[in-house]
């Protein structure tokens, strides 16, 4: 019966995984033929290599701060966890985040590369470092939205109350990082959560130093990635704005950020956000959509590539768990 069960599990997820990549592509050959396929091809073979280079190369300093961002938060529930075990549970997250909607299998694969600690636990870690991320872009792209507004940049219909829509959020997210024992209250509340309640107990003692470290570094993420976007703006348009294509890359993250994930790893949403922003201010739609789709390969698909082999520190973690639970092992691993 649990074989059976794990069965119709896993074909769930396949059928639903399969769904989603039809669903993306689909919504890129849709924005791509809005755009005009022969230009983005052209923007494509036009394309200057050595902003691509420079985009990659900040790839490590990019995985490296999200890392930074998680750490003062799994120290709490796995002391002994050092930083390059924590860049290196950051990696060996990406392959499993790669088909699972939202990336939510990365927060297990971050969880099963941790040796010491409880699984559960370093997983809700992630999932709170994963909120200062998405604080920190949903604050900059609020205050994009207003400056656009302000100096008339920003005209298309809805552009107000977006920008009180998310300034709302903004105060919300923002008020709950801050102080995350919010969760942990309103998890002893929910009939459906109260089983969780030991588990996020550690929320309620993050102090609020920590708190802003971690936010801190989630922002200085955020001007790397916003940083590697804007390069691949340059390699694929002659000439843009840089003011302008700042607020084109930030407005694009926001959005991606708003709006719910339902295609493979966002795949046409990011790409429709930077087609519709950058045409918007003047700069190239097709640009746009060049600069974000190569932007999905130098930050999602690298790092699931080199990640890839990091996946037998999951069988690892297993090993270090049943060595805990057996002296005899524990001492010949010694």
């Amino acid at each position: 019966m649990i074989q059976t069960a794990i069965s119709h599990s896993n074909s769930r997820s396949v059928v639903g995984t399969v769904f989603r990549v039809v669903l993306a592509a689909a919504a890129i050959g849709f924005v791509a033929t809005r755009v005009d396929v022969s230009t983005i091809v052209a923007t494509l073979r036009q394309a200057d290599t050595t902003w691509i280079i420079l985009a990659a190369l900040l790839l490590p300093v990019n995985l490296g701060l999200e890392a930074m961002t998680w750490y003062p938060v799994l120290r709490r529930v796995a002391t002994r966890a050092g930083r390059g075990e924590t860049c290196l549970a950051v990696l060996s997250g990406y392959p499993l985040g790669m088909f699972t909607p939202a990336r939510v299998g990365e927060l297990a694969g971050r969880a099963l590369s941790i040796r010491e600690g409880d699984r559960t636990q370093i997983a809700v870690s992630a999932a709170v470092a994963r909120l200062a991320d998405l604080v920190v872009v949903f604050v900059a792209g609020t205050a994009t939205l207003i400056v656009g507004l302000w100096t008339g940049s920003l005209h298309f219909n809805g552009a107000i109350a977006l920008a009180g829509v998310s300034a709302a959020a903004s105060i919300l997210t923002t008020s709950v990082i801050l102080a995350p024992g919010v969760i942990a209250r309103l998890a002893s509340r929910l009939h459906v959560l109260r089983r969780l309640e030991d588990k996020l107990e550690f929320l309620s003692e993050l102090p609020l130093p920590v708190m802003a470290q971690v936010l801190g570094y989630a922002a200085l993420r955020l001007v790397v990635y916003a940083g590697q976007f804007v390069f691949l703006s340059f390699a694929f348009s002659s000439g843009g704005h840089p003011g302008l294509t700042w607020m084109a890359v930030l407005l694009t993250l926001h959005a991606k950020s708003i709006i719910p994930p339902i295609t493979f790893l966002d795949l046409g949403i990011r790409e429709g956000a930077a087609a519709f922003f950058f045409g918007h201010l003047g700069l190239s739609a097709a640009t746009g959509f060049s600069a974000a789709l190569m932007l999905f390969v130098i930050n999602l698909v690298l790092p699931a590539l080199l990640g890839t082999p990091l996946i037998s520190r999951y069988r690892l973690r297993s090993a270090a768990v049943a060595n805990e639970s057996s002296p005899h092992l524990v001492e010949k691993d010694k």
